[in-house]
């Protein structure tokens, strides 16, 4: 069930170069005996390496056509050309992606799946800290997010990726409301009114080189609705997660319906677990509405979002095992992690991000299944009832 075998690919490091981030929660690889795991004493429950994945600023030299244009700045001065538009003294910057997306079609006058919008984040944090959008108009509304972003990295004086934003497939409002009789009345997620979406995938990398994905992904839906083309103009402030204080107290409607990160939701108060986290198997706007292009889990058909992740992890994982300065997994080690999927607004899937130590959480009473099972073993068993969410195991 192996993915590839990375055999080859350059030199081995001989000691633990991953360095820990002062943003990083993936922390507890620090904990990990790494003498004992080279003398095969132990298994560990870390990779050796993995900053080719798990780092912003590393993961779009492996998986970049499966990504969002991905910049990286190292002061506010390149930050700021990077997002004001030409006319303005903007000068576009050498995107990270290796190989780049799909470039915008000839005689189109924008990208099918990209808006003038970029979120800015440090290369190794998790859980929407420190994350910024940065529309490119309303012209007030820039300015405001770049002066923000000057004040932080003035601070810090640590530099930020810069990703596009991803014009975002929506979930119609009627099937967050319950209104619809049944999936084949929902318009689909092609609308331009709605509640964007990502999905997290749990991926499970086991010694040198299985991958696995976890059938149940979860939709994290955001609790404030928005529209395409996307409007910043009411909502003025558009900022996340920033310091040790978590939750700033100025943090406007606008970062609820762009920012679907299940933590900093969890404090909105329209938020409900039950409507604003599904599984993907479940979600009826996904599994049944919308365009074919589009359907998700449940038509298993080639282009379905299951489908396309699937191959993205391939891809990533194929990639990544080249090159073990970045990525390098022992036949005694194992991990799990969380992969970030956005939807685009034509049903094209684009990889976000990979985070370490993903939270369980959001999976709720399925989630005591995952612990039991062994590495190797990650569905439940067959007698355990699944009446909605398939809990089987497939290699990417």
């Amino acid at each position: 069930a192996g993915l590839v075998d990375s055999g080859g690919g350059g030199p081995v490091p001989t000691a633990p170069s991953h360095v820990v981030g002062r943003h990083d929660v993936g922390s507890r690889w620090k904990r990990v005996d790494w003498d004992g795991v080279m003398e095969g004493r132990i298994v560990a429950d870390h990779l050796f390496l993995r900053s080719g994945l798990i780092r912003k600023d590393r993961l779009p030299l492996f998986s970049g056509k499966h990504m969002p244009p991905t910049l990286l700045c190292a002061d506010f001065a390149r930050a700021e050309a990077c997002v004001r538009p030409p006319a303005e003294g903007g000068e576009p910057g050498q995107v990270l992606n290796d190989p780049p997306p799909p470039p915008r079609p000839p005689g189109a006058a924008t990208h099918p799946s990209f808006s003038p919008v970029w979120v800015a984040k440090y290369a190794d944090s998790s859980n929407a800290f420190g994350l910024l959008v940065v529309p490119e108009m309303p012209e007030e509304a820039r300015e405001e997010a770049l002066s923000r972003l000057e004040e932080a990295m003035s601070e810090d004086e640590e530099p930020r990726v810069l990703q596009q934003y991803v014009t975002p497939a929506l979930i119609p409002p009627e099937a967050i409301a319950g209104d619809a009789a049944t999936c084949e009345d929902l318009p689909g997620i092609t609308g331009s009114q709605g509640y964007k979406f990502h999905i997290r995938a749990l991926a499970l990398v086991v010694g040198d080189l299985d991958v696995y994905l976890y059938h149940d992904c979860r939709v994290l839906i955001a609790p404030e609705s928005t529209s395409l083309p996307l409007d910043f103009t009411a909502t003025g402030k558009i900022e996340g997660l920033r310091g040790d204080q978590g939750l700033n107290s100025t943090t406007s409607t606008a970062a609820h319906a762009h920012i679907t990160n299940r933590s900093f939701n969890e404090a909105h108060g329209a938020y409900v677990e039950s409507t604003h986290n599904q599984a993907l198997s479940c979600c009826a706007a996904l599994a049944c509405g919308g365009p074919a292009e589009a359907r998700g889990f449940a038509s298993r058909k080639g282009t379905s979002l299951w489908s396309q992740m699937r191959r993205i992890a391939a891809y990533t994982f194929a990639r990544l095992a080249e090159n073990k300065r970045q990525f390098f997994a022992l036949p005694n080690c194992y991990e799990l992690f969380g992969l970030d999927f956005l939807v685009d607004a034509t049903g094209k899937v684009w990889l976000l991000e990979a985070n370490p130590e993903p939270s369980l959480s959001m999976f709720g009473s399925e989630a005591a299944d995952i612990r039991a099972c062994t590495p190797l073993q990650m569905s439940a068993p067959a007698d355990t009832p699944q009446p909605c969410a398939e809990a089987s195991t497939e290699t990417a």
